[in-house]
């Protein structure tokens, strides 16, 4: 018996062009989300304290058999 596959109809398949249409309609929200975010990044990492290193140095020695 022959069973029919299931083929995907062209309204439940996106195309890239589908998501660039929408990319391009929404591009101002886009840009003003990417500015706000790396303002607040900026402005946030500039009033953090600041930060030092130190370096440690280890000693490892062999076991000695007693």
């Amino acid at each position: 018996m022959d069973v029919p596959k299931a083929t995907e109809t062209p309204e439940s398949k996106l195309h890239f062009l589908d998501y660039w249409r929408i990319i391009r309609v929404r591009k101002a929200v886009i840009i003003a989300v990417f500015i706000l975010v790396s303002t607040t990044a900026t402005v946030i990492t500039f009033f953090q304290t600041k930060a030092y290193s130190s370096k440690v140095r280890i000693s490892v020695e062999k076991d000695v058999p007693v």
